[in-house]
């Protein structure tokens, strides 16, 4: 990574409202990055592949690619699927019916809410791009690593297309930033393939930013790295504006809201959501299997903790192999790489600690995970979709990420043993079948304890509603 890749320029090139007004965009695109990673889910591939990338295409194969954007594609993933329907999937972006849908794009796709038929999210295509290729697009493409690849970003004003149109936008690998057009919030945001939200200067080296546009360059660029430097170093500069102007600090934009902090630890969870799924399916069982007897101790007992064995799911795998799998998490090895958790273990109210973790299980006799190893679907007697395993606690909580080191549950406390939940009054929780919900901090404790305990017996009642937030 160039020298230069973590400054964010002259300080003159930036407005402080417009980068106040980057929350907004921020949040849409990991909204629309948890979209592609549902998708993905779902189809094994980001989209489906453009008809327009293909050759001698016979007629009655036509059917397989489609000419419409992939933002259209994502609607069923956005809350969206009456719209979606309304569209003529075998019918190009332009064709008369589809034409009267221009003017229906969802406000996730508005930058400003005044636009009203074109976009300016977009993703980047070509030979060495994630998109606008023969095929399409999948997880196992990005070898650069998930965290250092861009997925989509905010293109210029003058750039902005038809949002039902199929994206045909290339960066110029001279003057990337430049092909970019014009950007009123005086920086590029991107959203990392990871579904994090990357904003960077627009002082950054050509050849850094074409090595986020490419999966799979072997020029890895770390995102992670670059995001946290644009956080730190945007707050010094700003807190100096604002002490060379004798006025005071009113806002730290770079401190997340309520609403991204939300979207934020949603598409966090969605993604441990998914990772545990995929290690299920290839393990049979939550991790850490128990068939990865070199992670484990004489006793039986974890050496690193099920976050480290996740990394390969999340698309760290290069992380997961640093790991001295046979050592324990504070081997003098190991412990070097404490400080390189991924973002998605790290809460969106926890956005600048580096080694710890809110994402925990709950352990105990009466939980998913009663044993040091990890449980199977089977055991759930109560059902997957009523049945806790990853919740988000509280930061007084919080444990080193690669330590396995949990929550023992108390029965007796059920919520109260999460610590303090003061700062969202939320619970936040991963369920077995890979749902994401978001009870109130005041759900009653029986009802609490019926989600925890899997093969209880208990029925969630009617009320159980009345406390759940999404």
């Amino acid at each position: 990574m160039s020298a230069t890749s973590a400054n964010l320029g002259e300080l003159d090139s930036f407005d402080v409202k417009r980068l106040m007004a980057l929350n907004g965009p921020a949040v849409k695109l990991q909204q629309i990055a948890g979209a592609f990673h549902r998708y993905h889910a779902s189809n094994r591939t980001f989209t489906r592949p453009r008809l327009q990338d293909q050759q001698n295409v016979a007629e009655d194969k036509k059917s397989a690619y489609t000419e419409l954007s992939w933002r259209v594609h994502l609607l069923p993933y956005v809350d969206q699927l009456p719209l979606y329907e309304s569209f003529h999937l075998d019918e190009p972006w332009d064709s008369p019916h589809n034409m009267t849908l221009l003017d229906k794009m969802p406000d996730i796709y508005r930058v400003d809410l005044a636009e009203d038929t074109k976009t300016r999210f977009q993703v980047v295509t070509g030979p060495q791009c994630l998109f606008g290729n023969a095929q399409a697009p999948q997880f196992r493409d990005i070898t650069d690593g998930q965290g250092n690849t861009i997925l989509a970003l905010v293109v210029g004003v003058d750039r902005a297309v038809p949002w039902t149109q199929p994206d045909s936008f290339h960066l110029d690998p001279v003057d990337p930033v430049a092909s970019l057009g014009k950007l009123p919030e005086g920086c590029v945001l991107c959203v990392t393939a990871d579904a994090e939200a990357l904003p960077l200067s627009t002082s950054i080296p050509a050849e850094d930013l074409v090595a986020l546009a490419t999966p799979s360059g072997n020029e890895v660029v770390d995102g992670q790295k670059l995001r946290r430097a644009f956080q730190e170093n945007y707050r010094a500069l700003l807190t100096k504006r604002m002490q060379d102007e004798g006025k005071p600090m009113e806002r730290d934009i770079t401190k997340v809201t309520p609403q991204t902090a939300a979207a934020g630890r949603s598409n966090r969870l969605k993604r441990i959501a998914e990772a545990l799924l995929e290690y299920h399916q290839i393990y049979k069982q939550f991790p850490i299997a128990k068939g990865q007897s070199e992670s484990l101790d004489a006793q039986g007992n974890p050496l690193l903790s099920w976050r480290v064995h996740l990394l390969p799911m999340l698309g760290h795998r290069p992380l997961y192999e640093s790991f001295k799998l046979n050592e324990p998490w504070d081997s003098p090895h190991n412990r070097s790489l404490i400080e390189k958790m991924p973002d998605v273990f790290c809460d969106p109210y926890d956005q600048l600690d580096e080694t710890k973790t809110r994402y925990v299980r709950l352990t105990g006799p009466e939980t998913a995970f009663p044993e040091p190893t990890g449980s199977t679907m089977r055991s759930f007697r109560d059902g997957i979709a009523d049945t806790l395993v990853t919740v988000s606690a509280g930061a007084d909580k919080a444990v080193i990420w690669t330590k396995p080191d949990d929550i023992p549950y108390d029965a007796e406390s059920p919520v109260g043993c999460l610590g303090d939940l003061s700062d969202t009054d939320s619970i936040s929780y991963v369920r077995a079948d890979g749902g994401v919900s978001v009870l109130s901090s005041s759900v009653p404790s029986d009802m609490f304890h019926a989600i925890v305990t899997p093969s209880g017996g208990e029925r969630l009642p009617k009320e159980f509603a009345e406390y759940q937030l999404r």
